[in-house]
């Protein structure tokens, strides 16, 4: 049906590159009588592409070439949902920890919908997402602590990003731990997310998870702010959940949030963060 292109080295960029991507390794999806599907590498900048073709093999198409520090490299299999293809990479993106996208099933209306870095925002999406509603849920391979993976979901329009869950460590020699590490092959049923790990458990060689949904705070709380003395005070309910307080200077895309380094302490229940002001305009918001 199809043959993709070999490739040629770019002694500039260090990638291979080609017309239509090279090493498809994901499965693809069913739309009408088209097929969807990612190719892992190659493509314009050597970072991988999406593609579509006919159930009949005609009507090849590149959708879009990813490119690594932009929108990220390594895509994994798409998702279909409102007539629009979601997916992740598994690396690249702006912080080169991974990303996930979104795009129309004609390549058009490319966005990226959240750029993975090495906080507690998880890194190295490397499981396929699913989608209820319009809500993707989907795992990453490590995050800022345990670096045995997240579970997190996220709205369509890109939204809404909230870890669901952080695995625990694992001792370094056995791996074990009483949950898994590195989470993958997610599956929603019943509000409820399943799914595997690879690695962890008592003995160190994976789990079966569940997760009820219908028992989590997706939304965190809206800070409270207040100034004086030179001062500004950060306040937020102590009972709220393990949320990351985040500062940015200006709410142009792409935001680019950082941790306040503050750590927290706890006053009368609630959580306060103080910080001098500096004369330089601070948004601040918790994550996730």
């Amino acid at each position: 049906m199809k043959t993709f292109a070999g490739v040629d080295y770019n002694a500039t960029t260090f990638a291979y590159t080609n017309v239509d991507g090279a090493q498809p390794q994901s499965h693809l999806i069913l739309a009408g009588d088209a097929l969807y599907g990612t190719a892992n590498t190659g493509g314009q900048w050597g970072s991988g592409t999406a593609f579509c073709l006919n159930t009949n093999g005609t009507g090849f198409a590149s959708l879009h070439d990813f490119s690594h520090d932009v929108d990220g490299q390594q895509p994994g299999a798409l998702t279909l949902a409102s007539n629009r293809l979601f997916g992740t990479c598994s690396q690249g993106g702006i912080y080169g920890a991974g990303t996930i996208f979104g795009m129309d099933t004609n390549g058009g209306g490319f966005g990226m919908l959240c750029s993975f870095g090495y906080g507690g925002g998880g890194s190295y999406p490397d499981a396929d997402l699913v989608v209820t509603s319009n809500l993707l849920y989907g795992a990453t391979q490590s995050d800022g602590a345990n670096h045995a993976g997240t579970l997190f979901a996220i709205n369509t329009d890109g939204t809404g990003f909230n870890i669901l869950y952080t695995f625990s460590l694992a001792a370094f020699i056995a791996n074990s731990n009483s949950d898994g590490t590195y989470p993958n092959g997610l599956l929603v049923a019943s509000n409820v997310l399943y799914g595997t790990a690879g690695g962890g458990g008592s003995v160190g060689r994976g789990t079966v998870f569940s997760l009820n949904l219908g028992t989590l705070n997706f939304t965190p709380p809206n800070p409270v702010i207040s100034l004086g003395a030179g001062q500004v005070v950060i306040t937020w309910p102590a009972n709220a959940g393990v949320h990351t307080l985040q500062s940015a200077t200006n709410l142009n895309p792409p935001v680019v949030w950082a941790d306040v380094p503050t750590v927290p302490v706890v006053i009368n229940g609630q959580n306060v963060v103080t910080n001098v002001m500096n004369g330089v305009l601070t948004f601040y918001r918790l994550f996730p």
